[in-house]
C-alpha cells in the first residue's frame, strides 16, 4: 500500500504571494512553482535551492498555471486571462518573452511531449496554440456555463482534452480528441447524472489509456466516471465519512487518492484513501495551524503541500495492499514515521452496509456485557462467526480493542490473546495496547503482540525495550515465549543478558 515518509519544508512563500500550482519542470528532479501575483519559481527538490525564478510586475495577475512544452522547450503562462507568454530557460526577463493575445478569457494551457501546446478557453473552445485565435470566436458553452475541471489525456489516435461544464445543477462531460490521422478535432459530450455540489475532482489514466475521473460531492459520496472510446460510466464508489466541508484531492492510482482535508482522531490533516477498501490507510495531520486551506499538488512520486506561506514535500512509497493488511495490519515502509500509518473504514449507512453483529455492538457496550463472565461469553460467540471477521469495520474493531484495554472491573486477558491470534488489532491502537501490557505486567501477551503486529512505532519499541531490561531473570520463564528459543551466536562471557533476556531484545523478525 501507499505511505507517506515524513516531510520537510522545501521553501517559505513571500507574504503576499497566492500559490496557484506546483507542476514538472524540465527534468525530474525540478518542480515550476506559480504564485499568481508574485513570481514564478524553479526549483531543484534534491538541493532543496531555487534553480531560476521570474518576477511578475505590479498590476499583473498571472490566470492559468505555467506549464513546460518540451516540443519547444519553452515555458507557459497566461496573464490577465487573455495574454499567452511563452520563454525559455535563458531569458531572464518574462517582460520580454513572445506574447499572443486572444480576445476570449482562457481557462488553462495543457502540453503533452511532442504535441504543438493546447489552450481551452472559458468559452468551450480548444484548439492548438496556432489556431486558437480563430478557434475562440466560435464559443461551444454558453455564457452562463462555468469550466470547472480540465486536463489533457492521451487517447489511442492521438490525445484529448477532456472538461466538465457546470450550468446551476446540470453537469456535462466534453471530449475534445485530436486525431493524428487526419489532423482534427472531434467534439463529443455526455451528461452526468450527479446533480448536488461538488467539493473537488482528480483524475487517472493508466497504462492502457483507460482514464477515470474522480468526484466528492458535499453529501460525501465519492464517484467515478470511466471514459470510454465513445460513453461513459458513472458509479458510486464508496462514502467518505472522513472528509470536511472543504478538500483538495489528486489521484495516485486508480485505486488511491490523496485527499487533503480529513478529520481524524479529532486531528484535521492529509491521507491515502483506498478505494478499494474503502478505508484510509495513511494519515497525517496537518504540520502547522492555517488561515487558509491547505493544497496538494502531485508530482511524480512527490507530494507537496502547501500550509501557510510553507511548501512542504512528502516521498511517497507505493505497493498493491492486500486485504490481510486491512484486517488490523499496516505495513511500513523504511524510513517513516509508524505512528502515523491507519487503516480507518469509512461507512454511511444508507448507503454503504456493514455486518455489524448484535454481539459485537454488546461486547462494545459496556452497560450489555457488564462482567467478566458475560463478556467472554459472547466474545467466543461473536469469534464463532466466521463472517463477521472479515466484514466488521476498522472503527468497530478499534471501539472493541479499547473497550478491553479500558475496563475497569476485570482485564479480559484470554480475550486479547485471541484478538491479537486473530490480527483484529487496528494499528493505532498498538500504542494504547502495549503501554496498557507493559503496567499490568503481561510478558506473554507483549511478545505476543510483537510477534503478531506490524507497524508499532519506534517509540512503542522503546518502551517494550526499557521494560524488558528492566526485568530480573527471576521475572522471566520459557513459557512467555511462543516459539521455540533459536540458536542465537553470541559471546556468553560477554554478554550481560541471559539467553531468555537476548531472545527477548534480539534485533531479528520473531
Amino acid at each position: 500500500m501507499a505511505a507517506l515518509k515524513d516531510g520537510y519544508i522545501l521553501t517559505t512563500l513571500a507574504q503576499k504571494s497566492s500559490l496557484l500550482s506546483i507542476d514538472c519542470a524540465q527534468s525530474s528532479n525540478f518542480i515550476l512553482i506559480t504564485s499568481q501575483t508574485s513570481f514564478i519559481n524553479i526549483f531543484n527538490v534534491n538541493d532543496q535551492k531555487i534553480f531560476n525564478s521570474w518576477s511578475v510586475r505590479h498590476g499583473i495577475s498571472i490566470t492559468s498555471p505555467t506549464t513546460w512544452s518540451s516540443l519547444h522547450n519553452q515555458y507557459l503562462t497566461v496573464f490577465n486571462k487573455q495574454e499567452i507568454r511563452r520563454w525559455s530557460e535563458e531569458e531572464k526577463s518574462i517582460d520580454k518573452a513572445k506574447k499572443k493575445h486572444v480576445k476570449k478569457d482562457i481557462k488553462k494551457i495543457l502540453t503533452y511531449k511532442d504535441y504543438e501546446p493546447i489552450v481551452v478557453c472559458e468559452n468551450g473552445t480548444v484548439d492548438f496554440i496556432d489556431g486558437i485565435k480563430t478557434t475562440s470566436e466560435q464559443p461551444i458553452l454558453d455564457d452562463d456555463a462555468k469550466l470547472v475541471f480540465c486536463q489533457l489525456v492521451p487517447s489511442p489516435s492521438g490525445v484529448k482534452v477532456l472538461y466538465i461544464s457546470e450550468v446551476k445543477s446540470t453537469r456535462s462531460l466534453h471530449c475534445h480528441e485530436y486525431n493524428d490521422s487526419n489532423k482534427g478535432w472531434n467534439h463529443t459530450t455526455y451528461s452526468i447524472n450527479y446533480k448536488d455540489n461538488i467539493l473537488d475532482y482528480s483524475y487517472y489514466t493508466d497504462n492502457n489509456n483507460n482514464t477515470f475521473i474522480y468526484y466528492i460531492g458535499l453529501d460525501k459520496d465519492l464517484y467515478r466516471i470511466k471514459v470510454n472510446n465513445d460513453s461513459i460510466e458513472e458509479e458510486l464508489v464508496t462514502t467518505i465519512t472522513e472528509i470536511t466541508s472543504s478538500i483538495n484531492m489528486v489521484a495516485l492510482d486508480s485505486t488511491q487518492l490523496i485527499i487533503a482535508g480529513l478529520h481524524h482522531n479529532n486531528q484535521d490533516g492529509f491521507g491515502i484513501y483506498d478505494m478499494k477498501y474503502s478505508a484510509i490507510q495513511s494519515f497525517q495531520p496537518f504540520p502547522e495551524e492555517y488561515n487558509i486551506q491547505p493544497k496538494i499538488f502531485l508530482v511524480e512520486n512527490q507530494l507537496f503541500l502547501s500550509c501557510n506561506r510553507n511548501i512542504y514535500v512528502y516521498d511517497i512509497n507505493s505497493r498493491t495492499p492486500t486485504l490481510g493488511e486491512f484486517l488490523g495490519k499496516s505495513m511500513t515502509t523504511d524510513q517513516e514515521d509508524t505512528s502515523q500509518q491507519v487503516i480507518s473504514w469509512s461507512v454511511k449507512d444508507d448507503k454503504i452496509k456493514t455486518n455489524k453483529c448484535d454481539d459485537l455492538e454488546k461486547l462494545i457496550d459496556f452497560s450489555k456485557t457488564p462482567n467478566h463472565s458475560k463478556f467472554s461469553s459472547i466474545f467466543q460467540s461473536f469469534l464463532q462467526k466466521q463472517d463477521n471477521l472479515i466484514s466488521i469495520s476498522n472503527i468497530h474493531l478499534k471501539k472493541l480493542c479499547q473497550r478491553c484495554l479500558r475496563e475497569k472491573k476485570f482485564w479480559p486477558s484470554e480475550e486479547m490473546k485471541e484478538l491479537l491470534e486473530h490480527g483484529l488489532i487496528p494499528p493505532e491502537i498498538s500504542t494504547e495496547l502495549i503501554t496498557v501490557l507493559i503496567e499490568k505486567d503481561e510478558k506473554k501477551l507483549l511478545n505476543l503482540c510483537l510477534d503478531k503486529l506490524t507497524g508499532i512505532s519506534e517509540q512503542s519499541l522503546i518502551q517494550v525495550l526499557q521494560y524488558y531490561l528492566s526485568l530480573s531473570e527471576d521475572d522471566l520463564n520459557e513459557e512467555m515465549i511462543l516459539k521455540s528459543i533459536p540458536v542465537l551466536k553470541i559471546d556468553e562471557e560477554k554478554c550481560p543478558f541471559s539467553k531468555l533476556k537476548t531472545y527477548l531484545m534480539y534485533p531479528y523478525e520473531k
